[in-house]
């Protein structure tokens, strides 16, 4: 029997403080691929600041809500749907906690400051 294994999609979002760094941006794109990722379809994309409200609105309410969203409104940010066998859990695993702390100590080669 043949057992056939499924490409998963995820997205991952390229935010624009990372953008402003065409280096960096190249260098995590390059990090995003050479861990088996296949880039479905990217874009570049400015959202409003309603837009991202609304994105993001499952924070709402947080101490860091305003930040985020009006970081994320204020220049092109680039999302990626990307595929691989167990997607999910490789870019969870690739991007650590949110928790930065966490980050550094359970996952100190894919923190979220090394990607940025």
């Amino acid at each position: 029997a043949v057992v056939e294994k499924r490409l998963q999609l995820t997205l991952a979002i390229l935010k624009p403080d990372l953008l402003i760094n065409p280096f960096r941006a190249k260098a995590v794109k390059e990090r995003i691929l050479d861990s088996g990722f296949l880039v479905v379809r990217s874009r570049l994309t400015k959202l409003s600041w309603d837009e991202a409200s609304d994105f993001y609105s499952m924070h709402r309410g947080r101490f860091f809500y305003n930040r985020l969203v009006c970081s994320m409104a204020k220049s092109v940010m680039n999302p990626l749907i990307l595929a691989r066998h167990g997607a999910i859990d490789e870019w969870r695993s690739m991007m650590g906690s949110a928790k930065v702390y966490s980050s550094l100590t359970q996952h100190p080669g894919y923190s979220r400051l090394r990607l940025l």
